[in-house]
């Protein structure tokens, strides 16, 4: 009988003694996550409670959690677990590569002194762990889409088309699709003329003048296949197969503004150089198809 109870103490005792060495009074509980998108372009999705159901979309889940205070690519949380309310911080810090970030995510649990609660609070750690991975792991793919994050899909790439013959104009007002495709028109025959071939769609860019109100420069390009000798208001133009950020959206001229301008954004966010003005490629032939809404447009940025 004493035996039994002597070691009954004894693996009681070590009981006790493993779970003071091992399940310390303080358990510090992290996640971390890489994705492939900047700080500066994430942090707007993390620290507004508004952007969360967009990469969060469970609800119920996401009331268990709230933003405290917000400070440079950190974010302050505030996490309801177990009747208890824990401070928690979410960081945005670089990664190796210079277009992506980590999120790290932190919280600390005070587990007592009792062995009973430390093993309780132990449990309650590791399932809160669980909770802050599934929640990363969401952010993570959400943030990795430039669809997501910009409203557009952006990738870097070239053009085989290098070889142009276009028309320059400046003109009062915006110019519109006739005007773009009167010239269209013109270089088509040119390129009939000249016994050559179009080898891809029709290239556009319109700026306005800055020191003429009102007043816009319009270029028209055709892709060739050949070396075009210019003449009267065609002239031959060599495009250099650089560096482009390229997107294609559908839409009428408002969606193509409003992904020049999330090009812009994008290329401000991981700190691109601008090489030269973008141009736009017209997949979709606008005099054939009058819904706008159907139009396609591919639109190429020179970047470094």
């Amino acid at each position: 009988m004493k035996k039994w109870i002597i070691g009954s103490f004894c693996v009681l005792a070590a009981m006790v003694l493993f779970i003071e060495l091992f399940i310390p009074s303080t358990l510090v509980v992290s996640s971390v996550e890489m994705t492939r998108c900047k700080a500066a372009a994430a942090f707007p999705f993390l620290s507004d409670e508004g952007q969360w159901k967009r990469w969060w979309p469970d609800s119920s889940q996401r009331a268990g959690f709230h933003i405290q205070r917000l400070s440079y690519q950190a974010v302050d949380i505030g996490i309801r677990n177990g009747g208890q309310t824990l401070d928690s911080k979410m960081n945005l810090l670089p990664a190796g590569s210079p277009d992506s970030s980590y999120l790290h995510w932190e919280t600390q649990i005070h587990c007592g002194w009792s062995p009973a609660d430390r093993v309780s609070n132990y449990f309650r750690a590791r399932g809160l762990k669980r909770e802050m991975d599934g929640i990363l792991g969401q952010a993570g793919l959400f943030l990795d889409k430039s669809e997501n994050v910009y409203g557009i899909r952006i990738w870097e790439g070239s053009t085989r088309d290098t070889l142009l013959i276009g028309i320059r104009a400046v003109q009062v007002g915006i110019p519109t699709d006739q005007d773009i495709y009167a010239k269209v028109t013109r270089l088509k025959q040119y390129v009939a003329e000249m016994h050559s071939r179009q080898t891809g769609d029709p290239m556009v860019n319109v700026l306005p003048m800055e020191d003429r109100r009102g007043t816009y420069r319009l270029m028209v390009a055709l892709p060739v296949g050949n070396r075009i000798e210019g003449k009267a208001d065609v002239e031959f133009m060599r495009l250099i197969p650089g560096k482009y950020l390229i997107t294609e959206v559908r839409g009428g001229p408002g969606t193509v503004d409003k992904a020049l301008s999330a090009l812009k954004d994008y290329i401000r966010d991981y700190q691109r150089t601008v090489m030269a003005i973008p141009f736009q490629v017209m997949v979709t032939d606008r005099m054939q198809v009058a819904d706008s809404a159907q139009w396609v447009t591919r639109i190429y940025y020179p970047v470094m």
